[in-house]
């Protein structure tokens, strides 16, 4: 369902009544975080992304859907041709492990979401070009994922480990190799925080560094990577059906673990990978109550290498059956994240009311309404409380209250 909800309206709020002078503010790293009401300092993905778009299209959200389209198809392009140079074969099985994840899910569904596209595409671009020997490309397409999304510092941390593993090589010399790297990592970092003021006290992103929240966003980020859906607790006949290619994914994934571990054969490339994927989420495992499958994104390619790997030793009638119980592990989640999954929920609720609220743009209050509380919050949510409908209205001074029916 092609439309702007929740944080789409709050980035739109911020640029739609700017120009291009103004945009630019929002890379002022001494504007202290007081331009970007959540504090984040993303803004080459965010908002010169909207600003763009809203520019050339305005509100017509199916040109934003599209861009998030393209990127991610160029994700997937430049990732190929990183696994190609790094690994030489089997590039294609790779990329079809890491396109076919559920976790990929909301980057069409959530525009939001494209600042994790712009973040993985320049890191992505980052790491070929570094592989390739052009170290400025490699270290200015760094600095370019970094202002997509923070996220990005614990590369040097993944190029130490594929030095250290793949390489052979000793920490001190992995360390000489990516001085530039720490170097740009640790001057983002002083600015970021001495600087620019991130995190602030009063975001709703808090950390906790102990708890078994932890050990829970693990699971869940692993089951979204091997395409395992809340479906499985569902009482229908899908779930029923959800149950034999995922009996079948599990036994062969398990077995082909252990057939690994018994050969002892390039288990370095699997524990790489598995490395890989832990190093990227370790900038979102310690949010109790933020685990979105778009964090996935780089780590996802960590998770590809490793199931490409396992799915190489089997026979091949067992390939066949590997591959149609993902791809239904794939199909049928899909069909459930498009029925169940939280953004299309709550772009349901945008686009039941958009009508409602531009019949009320002329006047100076916008009223939405819904029967029960809970049915209030998520309409709160989706409009982003007063910014949707600011935004939709172009008034910035509009109000907007929400009741409930009976009141």
């Amino acid at each position: 369902m092609f439309t702007f909800f929740q944080d789409d309206w709050y980035h739109l709020y911020q640029v739609y009544n700017k120009n291009f002078l103004e945009i630019l503010n929002y890379f002022n790293l001494w504007q202290k975080g007081t331009l970007d009401l959540n504090n984040f300092y993303r803004p080459f993905s965010t908002k010169l992304f909207y600003f763009v778009i809203y520019k050339f299209f305005g509100l017509k959200a199916n040109f934003y859907f599209l861009a998030a389209f393209i990127l991610f198809c160029l994700n997937a392009l430049v990732f190929y041709s990183l696994i190609r140079t790094l690994f030489k074969k089997n590039a294609l099985w790779v990329l079809f492990f890491y396109v076919f994840s559920l976790a990929n899910f909301t980057y069409f569904t959530y525009i939001t979401s494209i600042d994790n596209l712009f973040f993985s595409f320049f890191l992505w671009l980052s790491l070929l070009f570094w592989f390739k020997n052009k170290k400025i490309m490699a270290w200015l397409c760094f600095v370019l994922s970094l202002m997509s999304r923070e996220s990005a510092i614990v590369a040097p941390v993944l190029l130490i480990l594929y030095y250290l593993t793949l390489k052979k090589q000793s920490l001190k010399e992995s360390l000489k190799i990516l001085v530039g790297w720490f170097l740009i990592t640790s001057i983002y970092l002083f600015c970021l925080t001495f600087i620019y003021g991130w995190p602030q006290r009063g975001t709703i992103y808090h950390f906790k560094f102990i708890g078994f929240h932890i050990f829970k966003n693990i699971l869940k980020y692993l089951q979204w990577n091997l395409n395992i859906t809340g479906l499985i607790t569902q009482n229908n006949f899908l779930a029923y059906l959800n149950f034999i290619p995922l009996m079948l994914f599990s036994f062969i994934l398990f077995s082909a673990v252990l057939k690994k571990i018994k050969t002892k054969k390039d288990l370095k490339i699997i524990k790489f990978g598995l490395a890989w994927w832990l190093v990227f989420l370790l900038p979102v495992l310690f949010f109790p109550n933020h685990a979105d499958p778009w964090n996935l994104i780089i780590s996802g390619g960590g998770m590809a290498l490793v199931l490409n790997q396992l799915f190489q030793i089997l026979a091949k009638k067992i390939k066949l059956i590997f591959l149609t119980s993902y791809l239904l592990l794939f199909s049928l989640g899909l069909f459930f994240y498009c029925q169940n999954h939280w953004t299309i929920l709550r772009a349901k609720k945008v686009a039941t009311t958009i009508k409602q609220v531009k019949s009320q743009c002329q006047g100076q209050t916008v009223i939405l309404t819904a029967d029960s509380e809970a049915e209030l919050k998520e309409l709160e949510y989706s409009w982003y409380y007063q910014l949707g409908p600011k935004v939709l209205c172009q008034n910035e001074d509009i109000e907007v209250t929400y009741q409930l029916i009976n009141e």
